[in-house]
Parts: C-alpha cells; structure tokens; sequence
C-alpha cells in the first residue's frame, strides 16, 4: 500500500477487512522504500552505472522525485501532487480544463523551487518516468503525433501533447483516444506535473522504462529464493547516509573508521553478541551518523543526533530499523539506555536488548579514532574466555586512546560481563 494507504486515517481498518475478506496482509510502505523498489525495477531496464538521473513517478496521491547517482538512490522526496490528489482539489468539471491547469501550475511552483535546490550543480545525465499516467502518455505520442516509439518523450512533445488534451472533454478523451474512464480523467493533471518537473529540470527528453513499483517487489520477491542481495542493499543504504551526512557537514573521514572498526570489532565478537548480517549493516550505518548531531551543538551531540536520524529518510532501512540506529547513536557517548528514556522503552524488548549491544560496541570503536586524527592505523581484536582483547598499532603514541578506550569500555563490559585488555 503506497500513498493512500500512508494517509488514510482509518488505514488500519482497511487493512484489518481485507486480510479478514481475503486472508491478504496489506502492508503500507514509506515513500523512501516506494522510491528504492522503483529505482531496483528502473536498474534492471536501464543502463545507470557512472550517470546521475533523475526519476519521476506519478501515482494517484503523490509524485516521487528521486535523485540516482550510479544506480543508488541519492536523495528522495515524495509530494502531494498525484494526478487524483490535484484532480479532487482543482478538478470542478464547471469552471474549465483551463482553470485547473491555471491553479495546477501555481501549486506546484513552491515544490518546483525545492526541487531545484535539491538538485543544485549536479550533473543530470538522465531523466526517467514511471508509472501508469507516464506510460499512457508514451502511448498518445504513438496516437497523437504519429511516433513510431512509446520509450522516451521529448519536452516539446509533451507540450502538444498536452495541447491535445487541453483541446478535449474528459467524454472525448474516452471516445476519440479509446482511454479508460478512470484514466482519462487522470492523464491532464499528471501531464501538467511532468510538464512542470522537466521545466525545472532542464531536460528535453525522459526515458520510460515501463516498469514499475510492482517489478521492483517482483525482483526482490525473486531474491527471497536465490537469496537476498545484501551488497546491493548495503551499497544504497550507504550511499543514503552519507548523503545525509554530507548534509549536515559530518567529519566523513572520522566516519568512516569508525565504521571500519565498529564492523571489526563486531566480526570478532559474534559469538558474544549472536546477531545477524542486518544488524551489522544497522552498526555501520550509525558508525557513519553518530556526531551528525554536532552540526546543532557539539554539547549533547548524541541527543541531537537521535532526533535528526529520527527525521532524515535513510534508503533501504525499514522505520524500525531506522529508530534502532537512532537510539544506538543516542548512546555512543555519555549515559546508558534507560527505561526511564522516552526513545528506549518505545522499542521492543528485542531491540532494546540488540541497542544495548550495539552500542556497547560502537563507543569501542568511537573511542580507538577518539582523536578523530587517525592515530589507529590497524586493530586487531580476539577474546579469551572473559576478555575481550584489542591490539592497536599506530603511527605515534597511542596513550591517549587507550585512556579513551577504557573509559568507554563500561558499557561493553556491563553487557557482555566481559573485560576489555588494550594492547598498543
């Protein structure tokens, strides 16, 4: 369920009598997770390694603008401007075809502007269209302008298009271009949007790729049997977050040894911790986020950080997992997880527990670059039957990390009952 079900008021009413009519479990989906499945369905059509694009999809309730840089999702963004949302609020059959794209257009230059910053100097190599109202509207550049190909449209061709169905009534548009009811009431207010996009775009021509959300569920669903693609799901998670860390002008490079540690030090304590590839990839993704709160105030920076992951759309990460990273950040640093936490008791007791653990970890691996200077050129980390043991080489006297180390190793050791020996 996409934009409908995400609004709807009484979704989980709707939900709850078709799973009892049918024994089907609907389940609703973010707009970051709409984008990625569509962008996996547009990467088994299309060429995207080494190019920027950038896809449109036009769905009943909202337009996703997606923002692709070599074939992972960069940014996403989902507006409230799908062809039936703008037909319901402008579409009075009374006043005329030309007021409603009158009052269209001057709805969508606020979401035009965004968009434009969000692209910024970027290169955009490509444009893509999905979804049902693109498609049909590759069909009419066949029917009205004599084409031979429905694969791509051409700006200036989706303004005579456009034209076109400016000149017909929603009855003619049934008759003369043999188009559903339910679509020929659609397909004006969808071209008005991908009319106004490609303006601010500044592209001339957009592929179709005919896929849609549905092939990018098929291929995934593809993978449950041959085995889930966990490298490519890493590769977009990660390109996500450092999008979003670049965004709030994150040390990158602190970052990303931490990271390198934290999945080090996770390797080495599996049988300790008996979690799984997915959490790894939860570690990770926070090792890259955890001081994004000092773009707000350096004080506290872990309590800021909580809230910024909490309300930035990381690709490939469920809502769920999403609130994991936020509260493992929350704790690298300063206190422990605390029932009496707001942010804490709201999880699971599974994930509660799977916070603890991970973030024991993470103020390890924080604490080993605690210089953020690098000094720790290679770790090395094995346990004994009640230490865990981490051995440091670096390029200049490490003293200062070690004393960061077991500072931060409380948490580690009130978890796992476990020592921590740092050898430098």
């Amino acid at each position: 369920g996409t934009s409908a079900l995400r609004e709807s008021r009484n979704r989980f009413e709707v939900i709850n009598a078709i799973a009892a009519a049918s024994g089907i479990e609907v389940t609703p989906i973010d707009s970051d997770e709409e984008a990625r499945l569509i962008s996996r369905a547009v990467e088994s059509k299309l060429n995207l390694k080494n190019r920027n694009a950038i896809l449109v999809d036009i769905g009943g309730g909202s337009a996703e603008v997606v923002i692709l840089e070599n074939g992972q999702v960069s940014t996403t963004d989902s507006f409230r401007m799908g062809s039936v949302r703008l037909l319901q609020m402008f579409g009075n059959r009374n006043k005329g075809v030309n007021n409603f794209i009158s009052l269209a257009r001057d709805y969508l230059k606020p979401t035009g502007r965004f968009i434009k910053n969000r692209i910024g100097r970027s290169k955009i190599d490509l444009c893509i269209g999905t979804g049902g109202n693109v498609e049909v509207l590759g069909e009419l550049r066949k029917q009205l302008l004599g084409k031979r190909s429905n694969e791509f449209l051409h700006a200036k061709e989706l303004k005579q298009i456009l034209a076109e169905l400016q000149a017909l009534s929603y009855e003619d548009r049934i008759v003369h271009l043999k188009l559903r009811p339910d679509r020929a009431d659609v397909i004006l207010p969808a071209a008005v949007v991908l009319e106004y996009l490609l303006k601010q775009f500044g592209i001339s021509k957009m592929m179709i790729p005919h896929v849609s959300l549905k092939d990018g569920i098929l291929i995934e669903l593809a993978e449950e049997i041959d085995g889930p693609d966990y490298i490519h799901l890493r590769n977009q998670v990660l390109q996500s977050v450092r999008v979003i860390g670049r965004k709030f002008d994150f040390d990158e490079k602190h970052a990303e040894t931490v990271a390198v540690f934290a999945e080090q030090l996770f390797d080495a304590t599996e049988p300790l911790h008996g979690l799984s590839s997915n959490d790894r990839l939860i570690l990770s993704v926070t090792a890259w986020l955890h001081d994004i709160g000092q773009f707000i105030n350096i004080t506290d920076h872990h309590k800021h950080s909580l809230y910024i992951i909490n309300a930035s759309p990381i690709v490939g990460l469920t809502p769920s997992q999403k609130k994991i990273v936020a509260n493992i950040a929350r704790y690298h640093n300063k206190s422990f997880p605390k029932l009496r936490h707001e942010n804490f008791i709201s999880l699971s007791e599974e994930d509660r527990e799977r916070v603890k653990k991970l973030s024991a970890i993470i103020r390890l691996a924080d604490a080993i670059d605690f210089e953020h200077v690098g000094r720790v050129v290679k770790l090395t980390a094995s346990m004994s039957k009640d230490c865990l043991i981490l051995n440091l080489n670096g390029s200049s006297d490490l003293s200062l990390t070690k004393w960061a180390i077991r500072k931060q190793s409380t948490l580690f050791q009130d978890v796992f009952r476990m020592d921590v020996q740092v050898n430098a």
